[in-house]
């Protein structure tokens, strides 16, 4: 994962719970503390020789 920003939450609390697999599937769990906001998630995709920084690829609203 390349960063994450927040409008409202807190963007630290979410890095600390949120996963990324290799299949695309962000993963957070049901049972955390992250407070409420709107989420912006920038991913670096990577593969032999080759890299893509993409910013701002997915939102996650916590409400």
């Amino acid at each position: 994962m390349k960063s994450i920003t927040s409008e409202g939450g807190d963007a630290a609390k979410l890095a600390a719970y949120i996963s990324v697999r290799g299949n695309g599937v962000l993963s957070v769990p049901v049972d955390n503390d992250v407070p409420r906001g709107r989420y912006s998630i920038s991913l670096n995709f990577w593969n032999e020789g080759w890299s893509k920084d993409v910013n701002d690829c997915f939102t996650i609203i916590v409400r």
